[in-house]
């Protein structure tokens, strides 16, 4: 059965989109759609605007002629506005002006027997043969592989011809369009490319109800230019992983030596450089595998800050608006803003707020004077299983004291670091000394006693300010 698109997405269902992120990375996918996460960066921006042109209007596809002739006889109205009456069974199929095959942009279908939801870029539908080939548009070049295209954008590509097959049209191949190169990549919907579809499909929509979040890539390139890397993070979650399964294997008496090795660029063959990353390093001389750095988007969003008094936060679009007394005395554009800083008698729209909250843009009430009274914000992150697992944890001792533990462990080692990068003299010799010491007593601490921690800390924090002043340069 297929049906008509809504607005509102059913729970059990997916969209294409999905399909493509959730091959893409699973843990990209459970971000997005399960905890409802999202930041833009140049790729997501440059993405937008080259699907701007599909996007601006709906389109309808015309109905398919069944091979049983179960709809012959019918008048179809055509995406352009046409209507033509087809032959009953036995008479010629094609009439006398037979028309060209029907372009659709942006058409949006949905099945029942998938649970699949989607909006085709491009649809090259021909009713009288029952043909229609998809066509998905992508921002990026022609990949230099045999396929010469990569595995979500085929699956993607395979979920809409599955859309338009329950839609009663053949659906044999399917065109990618890349921008960055102006050229189509035909892909053929084998029965292989179907089966993993489909599956794809099953474990997505199993995915959208899953409690916990999936294990990051392993040093895949796919992580560069991802937007959520930096939420994400995946080598340094990945290095932690494995920094607990070698802690749980070890005894824990056994010694860490800390060194400073050299940290990994983009070049594996450049010199050695002053500042230096510090590395874990065990009795056998064995150095951690170092991290990759990925460096997430800048964030070019700023706090907007609206103190005229009498003044009105207003919206126009994607833009804020300040105006008294009728006339426009300041503005920013939405993705430019971060936060709005109200001070004062300063009023802001039922329009402007709802449109702040929809983007999670937060709106901070302060007195003239800048005393804090509030915030609005919306409903923010959707996902109810983090939060509860973090009420779980906040209220498990066991689980504070290992939290703490490791806080407190990387803000010593991150004390001793800067140390070496930035002291001399004695006294920055005797605290890097110290903190070393007290490093390799992270595993001797007492076990249930958080009072020990923050001893602990206290101790690295009384080495590392007596030898703060070794770090400030005079003349």
């Amino acid at each position: 059965m297929s049906v008509a698109v809504s607005s509102t997405l059913p729970e059990d269902w997916i969209t294409v989109d999905m399909v493509n992120r959730y091959t893409f990375c699973p843990r990209l996918f459970h971000l997005m759609y399960v905890q409802g996460r999202w930041e833009e960066n140049e790729h997501t921006l440059e993405g937008q605007d080259v699907h701007r042109r599909v996007d601006r209007i709906d389109h309808l596809l015309p109905e398919a002629r069944l091979s049983d002739g179960s709809e012959e006889g019918e008048a179809v109205e055509l995406a352009n506005g046409r209507t033509r009456k087809r032959r009953k069974s036995g008479e010629e199929a094609v009439e006398d002006d037979d028309p060209p095959p029907e372009i659709a942009r942006s058409v949006s279908l949905g099945s029942d027997e998938l649970g699949l939801l989607g909006k085709l870029d491009l649809v090259s539908a021909d009713p009288e043969g029952g043909e229609a080939i998809p066509v998905e548009t992508k921002k990026s070049r022609v990949p230099n592989t045999p396929e010469r295209s990569y595995p979500p954008e085929r699956v993607q590509l395979m979920a809409q011809g599955l859309l338009l097959r329950a839609h009663g049209y053949r659906s044999g191949h399917g065109y990618l369009y890349f921008a960055g190169s102006r050229s189509r990549v035909r892909v053929e919907f084998t029965e292989a490319l179907e089966t993993e579809t489909r599956a794809v499909i099953a474990a997505a929509r199993a995915a959208r109800s899953a409690e916990t979040m999936p294990p990051p890539l392993e040093d895949s390139p796919k992580c560069w230019g991802c937007s959520l890397c930096g939420i994400c993070l995946p080598d340094e979650t990945n290095a932690l992983r494995r920094e607990a399964a070698q802690a749980f294997e070890q005894p824990s008496d056994e010694a860490v030596e800390i060194t400073p090795v050299r940290s990994q660029s983009s070049d594996d063959h450049a010199p050695e450089t002053k500042n230096q990353e510090p590395s874990t390093k065990n009795r056998a001389g064995d150095a951690g595998p170092d991290v990759r750095r990925l460096y997430p988007a800048r964030d070019r969003a700023m706090p907007f800050y609206v103190q005229e008094q009498g003044a009105k936060v207003g919206k126009s679009g994607e833009r804020l608006t300040v105006t008294k007394q009728g006339e426009t005395v300041g503005g920013a554009r939405l993705i430019e803003v971060s936060q709005v800083i109200l001070l004062g008698n300063v009023q802001v729209s039922a329009q402007a707020l709802h449109l702040l909250m929809e983007k999670a843009i937060p709106v901070v009430h302060f007195s003239t004077g800048g005393w804090f009274h509030g915030l609005s914000h919306g409903v923010g992150i959707e996902n109810a299983y983090a939060r509860s697992a973090q009420y779980a944890a906040a209220a498990d001792p066991q689980r504070c004291l290992r939290f703490a533990t490791g806080a407190v462990r990387a803000k010593l080692a991150n004390q001793r670091a800067l140390l070496l990068r930035n002291g001399s003299g004695p006294a920055r010799e005797a605290a890097v000394k110290a903190l070393a010491e007290r490093l390799r007593r992270r595993d001797r601490l007492p076990p249930g006693d958080l009072a020990s921690v923050l001893g602990w800390e206290g101790e690295g924090a009384a080495h590392y300010f007596a030898a703060f002043s070794s770090m400030l340069k005079t003349g």
